[in-house]
């Protein structure tokens, strides 16, 4: 259904000189709800009823730009998975028809945690804090198509279903997210029962990989990050190393060589926990040493924040989210993994809300989203409602996405946003909302189907 005036203003912003404008979800955009029971959570609302309301049983609304819908079709043929809070359910969303088209996961006892796109695009990570902390695995799959690609939308033989692949039961009851692992799908970094201990686990053998215990002095797991790292294999063939990154209630960042079982590294962000980390592939280039190599990785963080304590910072500091590199140098001749050692260099701590010494708002970032494939732009999502894009090299901030129904409490990128520009962000009052950010001047027409 409609909500407001079609002749609203749009307060369509310019991003960037090389890129298309970008329209934030505002009361001119189309709102459509689920025609679930409202048992569920879910359901259609009276014309009545108020958007803002904060009742356990307010529908889920829906947004994206007419913009996209009307011109440019870059929603046909797309689907998102949201993680409900309140059930504990995983629904499944046709972004075409705006509808739930199918649940994911019932119910399982407990609240939704979280929600994530893996690497293949047809699997979702599903997370709730259930007595077990159950963790599980889905896939995404549709009639004979492949599995998120393009389909006849309009027959009921062809909605998505999904299937469990695997599941966890890590006892977890912290609100610390699993991680699946940036360039190997195998793998996944779990939080467990023991509040400071994380769990490495591979989906191809029945025993945990690894197991990691933080030292007390940094507090709770608060995030966690996991990346599969080339590195020299011999003169003709590459391998993978993965890497671990805990983000602590301390404040500090903690590297894990996972095959070597060992912490490498630490570094200090400030005095905050670590709500969130997510990673992106850097070069691997040749040392200024002789006979040396380097391996590198880029992490985005975001830190909890309190307005007072904030205000008195140097605004230098006074950043919620940090984007800094993981460098590894190890001798070229080596085949051991105990060779190499570890350091972090900060590229730029990341302006997000302006604090003064009258502010009485809540600054924090809850969770950075590098965009795949490239990883060229960085979203951060705070708790002031704001979604902020980041270019990597320098930090430069290159737009604000208003609009959003709550602090943002989760978001994605579409696995061909460097094309297509799609981006999904939720906030904790029950609304998702569809962006299009910086989409390739090639498809402007024409749109490549995937999922989101």
């Amino acid at each position: 259904r409609t909500n407001g005036n079609k002749n609203d203003d749009c307060s369509t912003p310019k991003l960037h000189s090389d890129s298309i404008d970008a329209c934030p979800a505002t009361k001119s955009d189309l709102i459509v709800q689920s025609d679930r029971d409202s048992t569920d959570g879910v359901g259609v609302a009276d014309e009545s009823e108020s958007q803002e309301s904060e009742s356990d049983e307010d529908s889920i609304e829906f947004r994206s730009s007419s913009f996209l819908n009307s011109h440019h079709g870059a929603l046909k043929d797309r689907f998102l998975v949201s993680c409900q809070r309140d059930t504990g359910e995983a629904l499944l969303w046709d972004l075409n028809l705006q509808k739930v088209t199918a649940t994911v996961s019932p119910s399982r006892g407990g609240p939704g945690l979280g929600v994530r796109r893996m690497e293949k695009s047809a699997h979702v990570l599903f997370q709730t804090r259930d007595p077990k902390g159950i963790v599980s695995v889905h896939s995404i799959e549709r009639s004979s198509a492949s599995a998120l690609g393009p389909a006849r939308m309009h027959t009921p033989s062809c909605c998505p279903s999904s299937s469990i692949i695997r599941q966890y039961e890590t006892y977890s009851q912290t609100f610390c997210q699993a991680a699946p692992c940036v360039g190997n799908d195998h793998l996944l970094a779990l939080p467990s029962g023991n509040e400071s201990e994380v769990v490495v686990v591979d989906d191809r053998a029945d025993t945990p990989v690894s197991r990691f215990s933080i030292e007390k002095k940094h507090g709770m797991l608060t995030s966690l990050a996991l990346i599969a790292c080339d590195r020299p294999g011999g003169d003709t063939e590459r391998t993978t190393r993965p890497i671990l990154l805990c983000g602590m209630e301390s404040g500090t960042t903690v590297l894990f060589d996972v095959l070597q079982g060992s912490m490498k590294a630490s570094y200090s962000l400030g005095k905050e926990p670590v709500l969130t980390l997510d990673v992106t592939k850097s070069s691997t280039s040749s040392s200024s040493s002789p006979g040396a190599q380097s391996t590198a990785f880029l992490i985005a963080a975001g830190l909890a924040g309190d307005g007072e304590e904030i205000a008195r910072m140097d605004p230098s500091e006074a950043g919620r989210a940090v984007l800094f590199k993981a460098k590894s140098q190890h001798s070229s001749d080596s085949q051991s993994d105990s060779s190499h050692s570890w350091e972090f260099q900060k590229r730029v701590r990341l302006s997000t809300c302006h604090i003064n010494e009258t502010f009485s708002g809540k600054p924090g970032v809850s969770i950075c989203r590098f965009r795949p494939d490239d990883g060229r732009l960085l979203a951060v999502g705070g708790w002031d409602y704001r979604v902020r894009l980041f270019e990597r090299t320098q930090g430069t901030q290159m737009a604000i996405l208003t609009g959003n129904a709550g602090s943002v409490a989760a978001m994605d990128w579409a696995p061909d946003a460097a094309s297509s520009g799609l981006f999904a962000s939720a906030g904790n009052k029950k609304t998702i909302s569809i962006w299009q950010c910086f989409p390739a001047s090639e498809t402007k027409n024409s749109v490549v189907s995937n999922g989101v």
